[in-house]
């Protein structure tokens, strides 16, 4: 029997534990995706158990032996969007655990839920992911976020993440996933402020939060693995737009400057279904030249020092 690939899910928790199963529940822990589980998940192992160099009696070698370290890679395209109600400590962003699993606070702030950097403390999520007629159980999950945005598209923040699959995936028919109702903004009508510039013709955007990393190998751990640790937080901001006036905006000076600039953009116009991105320290690096439809075009790529999003 053919199992079609568009019944698939999502569910995310906050781990109480890093890598103990924090049991995510479809009546309160979906995570709406635009894309397809199946084809965005993958599995490997950190310790493929080759034995290439062992002595064979012939020129093939041996097979291989105790595979360790079952490693699952799995990209999340969120549907972006509020909570569609006033924020508390009940009432979260519906990607609240992705957020807080890819290095990010999370603190509710007169209504507002605030996600930013964080040097310590970094949570972790499991995630259920079903596919293919399947459950997979993923542990010990964490990643980085990306937030691309291209003019008159929906709203999609993409989070990259990586953890440990806890049991082989199991036949499972797909659960009735409760998820908020509130639809989508869309790129248009996005207030984008760069400094005192206000861009006109914005082709697109993309914020990568820049989280790396690292496996921690175990030996005493039960599948050779510990955990994935943070380990760096480099962020960037690149936006295409067209060539403005050198008068209203000059990109060369102020990359010659190398200053910081306040970078703001707002998706969404609704209290409650609006996504703010706040950059107070971003420097200018490269001002790259691009052909859009003839006409001259700026690839404006910044260097984050700081930055927020803002559910409000």
């Amino acid at each position: 029997m053919a199992r079609p690939i568009r019944l698939d899910a999502i569910l995310a928790k906050v781990e109480t534990t890093y890598g103990v199963d924090a049991q995510p529940q479809p009546a309160s822990d979906g995570v709406r995706v635009s894309e397809r589980v199946w084809s965005s998940l993958s599995i490997e192992y950190a310790f493929p158990g080759r034995r290439d160099d062992a002595a064979s009696g012939a020129l093939i070698p041996l097979g291989p032996v105790g595979r360790k370290g079952r490693i699952v890679n799995l990209s999340v395209a969120w549907e972006a969007r509020g909570a569609g109600a006033s924020y508390s400590e009940t009432v979260k962003p519906e990607a609240s655990a992705l957020f807080r699993a890819c290095g990010h606070s999370e603190t509710l702030e007169s209504g507002r839920y605030v996600y930013a950097p964080a040097d310590t403390g970094h949570e972790s999520c499991t995630i259920y992911a079903y596919a293919g007629g399947m459950l997979f159980k993923i542990v010990g999950c964490r990643g980085s976020v990306t937030w691309p945005v291209d003019a008159g598209a929906v709203g999609i923040i993409r989070f990259e993440m990586q953890g440990l699959l806890l049991d082989d995936p199991v036949p499972a028919s797909l659960p009735a996933v409760t998820y908020q109702a509130q639809l989508p903004p869309v790129a248009a009508g996005m207030v984008l402020q760069v400094g005192g510039w206000t861009p006109e013709k914005v082709i697109s955007a993309e914020f990568a939060s820049g989280v790396e990393l690292q496996r921690i190998d175990d030996a005493t751990a039960a599948d050779g693995v510990r955990e994935f640790a943070v380990t760096l937080i480099n962020p960037s901001y690149r936006i295409q737009t067209y060539a403005a006036d050198l008068a209203v905006y000059d990109p060369y000076a102020q990359s010659r400057a190398g200053s910081a600039v306040t970078i703001t953009q707002t998706l969404g116009t609704q209290t409650n279904n609006k996504i703010v991105l706040s950059t107070p320290q971003a420097y200018l690096e490269t001002a790259g030249h691009t052909d859009q439809n003839s006409f001259a075009a700026w690839d404006l790529q910044f260097q984050v020092r700081d930055y927020t999003i803002t559910f409000e």
